[in-house]
């Protein structure tokens, strides 16, 4: 299978070319479609690039976690430092993973890296995380408590401002953000090279050929184990209340995404 997927990237990049003259990095948010997008713009730098040593990176979520945990480090803070670190080493092109936005790289006098992300309207997006860790096979990160309960852990209110702490290249608690962290969060988005949202993927693709010159071919990969009509049965209307009220510093971020969309169309 992999010298076949390897056989259709080459055809492809022969229709659609690959990316040239650019440094991507791809901030792959949790359930936002990130492993079927990250693969898709890891195939658009071609084949050649995916042979030759050190040219991607990919960071791994559970050694980055393990990792940071050994070392007594902030998880967001430590993936933004080894971000900043092949950032610096020039044979990289692509670097890719639950990785955070670097405002110190990317402030750097000649920062020619660009950094992409999806996301998903953030309600939709903490459930759909909610029951996908709750149900997978792996132990990794995995949440042993019903819904309700999740809810009221560090953890699940600190997921209701992901998108905030991703953009500000460390970890930031719920109860703590105020409107100076979700200025600083959205003005860092104004620095990506592509925005896009989930909901509107045919623009992410359109704006991604425009800004890279390459044609995004975007599969469905690591679908959620559970079906969306089994996912509503225990979410009350005062459940859905209440993770809407944590969700709201992302929703901010995620409204000012959709802005970036609607100014680029």
């Amino acid at each position: 299978m992999k010298y076949i997927r390897r056989l259709g990237t080459l055809l492809r990049q022969r229709v659609h070319g690959v990316v040239k003259g650019h440094r991507i990095a791809f901030i792959h948010i949790p359930k936002t479609g990130g492993s079927s997008i990250g693969v898709a713009i890891a195939d658009s730098f071609g084949v050649l690039a995916r042979v030759l040593p050190n040219r991607m990176v990919y960071v791994n979520a559970g050694a980055s976690m393990d990792a940071a945990r050994l070392g007594g480090d902030e998880l967001v803070g430590y993936r933004e430092a080894v971000v900043r670190y092949f950032m610096q080493l020039r044979q990289v092109r692509y670097i890719g993973g639950h990785i955070p936005f670097s405002p110190a790289a990317k402030a750097e006098p000649g920062c020619d890296w660009d950094f992409v992300a999806v996301f998903r309207h953030p309600v939709k997006r903490w459930i759909s995380a909610y029951y996908y860790d709750r149900f997978k096979e792996s132990d990794h990160a995995k949440i042993d408590q019903d819904i309700a309960s999740f809810l009221s852990t560090d953890r699940g209110r600190n997921w209701g401002c992901m998108y905030v702490s991703l953009l500000c290249g460390k970890s930031i608690e719920r109860d703590v953000v105020d409107q100076r962290i979700l200025d600083e969060a959205i003005k860092n988005l104004g620095q990506f090279g592509v925005v896009g949202v989930l909901e509107h993927m045919d623009r992410f693709a359109a704006d991604y050929q425009e800004r890279f010159g390459v044609k995004l071919n975007i599969g469905v990969t690591n679908q959620n184990p559970v079906k969306s009509y089994e996912e509503r049965e225990e979410i009350t209307p005062e459940l859905l209340a209440e993770i809407e009220r944590v969700c709201e510093p992302d929703m901010a971020v995620y409204q000012a995404a959709l802005q970036i969309r609607k100014s680029s169309a």
